[in-house]
């Protein structure tokens, strides 16, 4: 079964702005899953041949792509805690 690794430039217009399109797509992969009873194994920011990102993120510190892509991934938990609030851990 083939599989996609979320684009972290896809689903991001800058450090700290979601792209609201990309993540209702998340959104309804993510319920479709808990439907079907599909388990997803969420993985992003791949770096493999020429760099996907945007000059935005291309033009920010070490320090700053780490802080957008940690906003990337709080983004990404929120929706999966709001499609099922039960897959937080303690």
């Amino acid at each position: 079964m083939g599989a996609r690794a979320l684009q972290f430039g896809r689903f991001m217009d800058a450090p700290n702005t979601p792209k609201p399109s990309d993540f209702e797509r998340f959104d309804r992969l993510l319920k479709l899953a808990e439907h079907t009873g599909l388990y997803l194994d969420v993985t992003g920011l791949p770096v493999i041949g020429p760099p996907t990102f945007q000059s935005w993120c291309d033009a920010l510190d070490e320090s700053g792509r780490w802080t957008a892509q940690a906003n990337f991934w709080r983004t990404v938990a929120a929706h999966a805690l709001r499609v099922r609030p039960s897959s937080a851990t303690t």
